[in-house]
């Protein structure tokens, strides 16, 4: 289940990078497969609950609203990008991703049970599709 959640993170990253290639070098590339298979086998070795928790569903829902959100601002923008009133949404929309990246940073992922990591995929999925219709 581990894997499967560092696969979708870094799914998500590269949707989020968007089309551009980087070169890389193979040494700093294999470093850093390296370490995060050490990461992955260090948490597999972590005891999970697989009772859900509360607190991460609605952490996880405000996370989907949040994306949502921003996805139909984008929306906006993209209609009409020389609105000016979406510099005062903008700005309202920094705010919320300010309260957000607070509420992400108090999360402890290390509490995940098997039961919040099947709905953090299944939130992942909804966001990534959604995501999908502005990039």
């Amino acid at each position: 289940m581990k894997k499967i959640l560092v696969t979708v993170v870094l799914g998500s990253l590269l949707v989020a990078c968007g089309n551009t290639k980087q070169e890389v070098e193979e040494p700093v590339k294999e470093e850093r497969v390296e370490e995060v298979q050490e990461i992955v086998e260090e948490k597999e070795e972590q005891p999970v609950s697989n009772t859900s928790n509360s607190d991460v569903r609605a952490f996880l829902d405000s996370y989907e609203s949040f994306m949502n959100e921003y996805v139909e601002f984008m929306k906006k923008y993209e209609e009409n990008p020389t609105d000016i009133t979406l510099l005062g949404e903008y700005a309202d929309f920094l705010t919320k991703y300010n309260d957000f990246v607070q509420k992400m940073d108090a999360y402890d992922t290390d509490t995940m049970s098997n039961e919040d990591a099947a709905y953090y995929l299944e939130v992942q999925a909804r966001v990534l599709k959604n995501l999908s219709t502005v990039l």
